[in-house]
């Protein structure tokens, strides 16, 4: 008999991975037949009546792997195949009306389906706010309470808002947890707002938001031979935290950075290409055209065989991890 999952906690339910064990699919590192093989997950999306809700869309993600969106039917049925075993599965849900809902940590077991029961969407606040100038865009970013600690993980697509004949943007029903609010518009420094929600919270209303103009910050990318790198990426630390890519002349540039009076007096730039070593770049004080050198990363070879046969194995990815030890602490791996 399925189970509601429901009421198993904030966000959505938790099946434990078994102790880890060295050649298991929990051990990190490790590669088996078995993680080659797919599962499936089926669930029934319901609401708080336990009514049906037919149009509820699904977005799955795992260490490399992303589904593309699922929709359920019209009895709130959904039910995914070919996932991969061995990884810790998240799961979004959502439907128009409902406050979005997650499910974390879903471990699948080689070949077999996990059948969730009733997973129940509900309502929550709705957010209303108005920005200035008028050409400006919203998102939504969801941070939500993880069911492991008290630390807050950040997840799901983030979601455009769309601005009403009265000039407002007004979000849909929010879940509990930690909402940003995005603001963007050409020419001016992107804002964002940090929204606490819980069960409680009432609908929100931001009043109007006005956005200051932009210093740009732009430079170029190049190897240890003075050559120009493409398609490397820029974040900086600053909102927003999306990167730039650079061009086929290695030239990038950041257009919604806060004008001096308005950001920190330190900005730290990121710059990853493929092949080469992570660079950090601090700039103190004003924007200069910056020329930043990458050099050429490392290689490791690595061959995946079955143990017995020798024979190779056709594994898509494999994860490197580094051991590190925090004071009091047991030793962890990092990916």
């Amino acid at each position: 008999m399925s189970k509601s999952v429901s009421d198993v906690g904030l966000e959505g339910t938790v099946v434990p991975c078994p102790e880890p064990q060295r050649g298991s699919s929990c051990y990190p590192g490790s590669v088996t037949k078995s993680d080659l093989i797919p599962s499936s997950l089926r669930f029934c999306v319901v609401d708080p009546d336990g009514h049906p809700v037919d149009d509820a869309r699904v977005w799955l993600s795992a260490k490399d792997f992303d589904a593309p969106v699922a929709v359920g039917d019209a009895s709130g049925l959904l039910q995914l195949t070919d996932l991969p075993a061995g990884k810790p599965l998240r799961v979004w849900i959502e439907s128009e009306g409902f406050a979005r809902r997650r499910l974390e940590d879903l471990h699948l077991a080689a070949g077999a389906e996990l059948d969730l029961g009733l997973v129940i969407l509900s309502g929550g606040p709705r957010l209303r706010v108005q920005v200035d100038p008028s050409e400006a865009s919203l998102r939504l970013s969801y941070q939500y309470p993880t069911l492991r600690n008290s630390t807050s993980d950040w997840n799901g697509p983030r979601r455009p808002l769309t601005r009403g004949s009265d000039g407002h943007f007004e979000s849909p029903p929010l879940p509990p947890g930690l909402i940003w609010l995005e603001a963007r518009a050409p020419g001016r420094a992107s804002r964002r707002e940090l929204i606490p929600v819980t069960a409680s919270t009432p609908d929100i209303d931001l009043g109007r938001l006005q956005l200051e103009p932009a210093e740009p910050l732009g430079g170029q990318v190049i190897d240890s031979r003075g050559q120009p790198i493409a398609g490397a990426q820029v974040w900086s630390d600053l909102w927003p935290m999306d990167p730039v890519v650079t061009d086929a002349e290695g030239a990038f540039r950041i257009d919604d950075l806060p004008s001096a009076a308005n950001r920190p007096q330190e900005v730290r730039l990121r710059v990853n290409a493929k092949g080469f070593r992570r660079v950090a770049v601090r700039i103190i004080g004003s924007l200069p055209q910056l020329r930043i050198v990458l050099e050429a990363a490392r290689a490791i070879t690595i061959k995946v065989q079955d143990a017995d046969s020798k024979a190779p194995l056709p594994v898509k990815t494999i994860r490197l991890c580094r051991q590190i030890r925090r004071k009091g602490a047991p030793k962890m791996s990092v990916g």
